[in-house]
């Protein structure tokens, strides 16, 4: 049997951006065994990653004897290596699997130059990230190429999701907000938030307010609490990540920043509305087609400028034309 060993140490959205590569790879070797190791960070995608066989975990500031040891097993016919890190070159090596592959940008000298024995050259400044992954399974998938980023969570996950939003008195028709995100620079106004709130809920919509635990974010939600003066559920910190897609898919729209959040509504199809500062558009966009860019440039988001340039009229309108475009195709 075929063994593909496939690291992608970086951060969640990162790695939602990595599962078509991974659904080309299985497309292409079917009977394939494909292992992937992630971030700890990332473990709760795990039961939506159903284009392989096994997820390993590696947790940062441990010593990971446990992982080492499964890799250094062998037996691997590929290895492919999205992340070109230290710590995934060192697994790399440790595979001697017969075919090692790498981004071509990320050889240097020492250990990162030695992990690979192909190295493949793609340019991320000019590709989404999506087609960035993609060339690097070009050696194990040949011409074939699985660009739809498509997630869905198994059915013991929207059974809790379907509890979840029963006990919170969450009906049919519901907005996300999904504010926060590991970089607080990418933050929006939070009283900015409460009166985007508010205008949902004039379009009789419920609000459900997602997000994570962090300090960071906990506060941030915190003024949009208390800025708002409409009925708000919040659901932050209640749900896990394979648990926010089903959240998501279920929603009539979402709107967020440059977050795991937009990654999970593009895979899951669901109409969105993201707000970009410090981070290029272009690389991290929903590819379908209910989706609105609003970045702080005014512009195509090219050049960094911080969140508040956005203004809450930008971001309605664009609530207003997504929800009809949306509504139009329901009705086809």
């Amino acid at each position: 049997m075929m063994r593909i060993l496939a690291i992608q140490l970086k951060r969640i959205g990162d790695l939602i951006l990595t599962t078509p590569a991974l659904r080309t790879v299985r497309e292409a070797h079917p009977q394939a065994s494909i292992t992937l190791i992630v971030d700890a960070a990332c473990a709760g995608l795990r039961p939506v990653l159903d284009m392989v066989d096994e997820v390993l975990v590696y947790e940062r500031g441990s010593v990971n004897a446990v992982l080492w040891a499964r890799i250094a097993k062998g037996g691997y016919n590929f290895a492919l290596d999205f992340t070109g890190s230290d710590r995934s070159s060192g697994l790399m090596l440790l595979s001697r699997a017969r075919r090692r592959i790498g981004f071509e940008r990320n050889r240097k000298p020492g250990m990162r130059g030695l992990a690979c024995g192909e190295w493949v050259r793609s340019s991320v400044r000019e590709l989404h990230t999506v087609d960035h992954m993609l060339d690097l399974v070009q050696p194990v998938a040949g011409a074939l190429r699985r660009t739809e980023l498509c997630l869905r969570a198994p059915e013991a996950v929207r059974s809790r999701v379907d509890k979840l939003l029963a006990a919170h008195g969450v009906g049919k028709s519901f907005a996300i907000l999904h504010p926060g995100t590991a970089r607080p620079e990418k933050y929006w106004v939070a009283e900015r938030w409460a009166r985007v709130a508010e205008a949902l809920h004039a379009m009789d919509m419920q609000v459900v307010v997602t997000g994570g635990s962090s300090h960071e974010e906990r506060v941030h939600l915190a003024h949009l609490q208390v800025a708002v003066h409409v009925p708000v559920t919040n659901l932050a910190g209640k749900s896990d990540l394979a648990e926010l897609l089903s959240l998501i898919s279920r929603a009539s729209i979402v709107l967020c920043v440059d977050s795991a959040a937009l990654h999970l509504a593009a895979a899951a199809g669901t109409p969105v509305v993201a707000l970009f500062g410090p981070t290029n558009p272009r690389h991290w966009r929903p590819q379908h087609g209910l989706c609105r860019i609003l970045a702080a440039d005014g512009k195509d988001g090219m050049r960094k400028a911080p969140m508040e340039l956005i203004d809450e009229e930008r971001v309605l309108a664009a609530v207003r034309e997504v929800c009809s475009i949306s509504e139009r195709r329901d009705q086809c």
